[in-house]
């Protein structure tokens, strides 16, 4: 039970196998695990709300191992890379803090090899690296329409 209440076990077991099966409907009319997604709003706030649109959005560009997220009315678009587990955005940089641990992990999951086994915490992560992780665990939605490839 103390590792619901682990800092970091809302990103290393909750989104692993919460985020597959996430869209239901891979057509024009998409449509989302009500129950999932309240779990993840709880637990992720508006983050998980704002990931879920850029998600389902076509402002997406590049693998995704290296995106770019480019939102209207913005100047400069947001760089995600998940090999390094890094976005350039606001929202991402504020979580680092002068009190973060290195803590050390171990998992199976796609989420634990892109971290390895030494990272700080709590895990930083934002709206863009969760869109990321949306689209790597539901495979139906079709990111042709959505995703040029750079």
């Amino acid at each position: 039970m103390d590792e619901l209440f682990d800092a970091n076990a809302t990103i290393l077991q909750l989104l692993p196998s919460t985020l597959p099966g996430l869209i239901e409907k891979p057509s024009i009319e998409r449509s989302f695990n009500h129950d999932k997604a309240a779990v993840l709003t709880m637990l992720l706030g508006s983050k998980f709300t704002n990931a879920l649109d850029l998600a389902l959005s076509s402002q997406i560009s590049g693998d995704l191992s290296n995106l770019t997220f480019t939102q209207a009315g913005l100047q400069l678009p947001t760089h995600t890379d998940m090999t390094n587990w890094y976005c350039n955005c606001i929202e991402y940089q504020s979580c680092y803090t002068s009190n973060m641990d290195i803590t050390t992990i171990a998992g199976t999951s796609w989420i634990h090899q892109i971290l390895g086994t030494h990272v700080l915490s709590p895990i930083p992560i934002c709206s863009h690296i969760l869109a990321i992780l949306i689209i790597k665990y539901n495979p139906q939605l079709d990111l042709s329409s959505c995703v040029g490839q750079t």
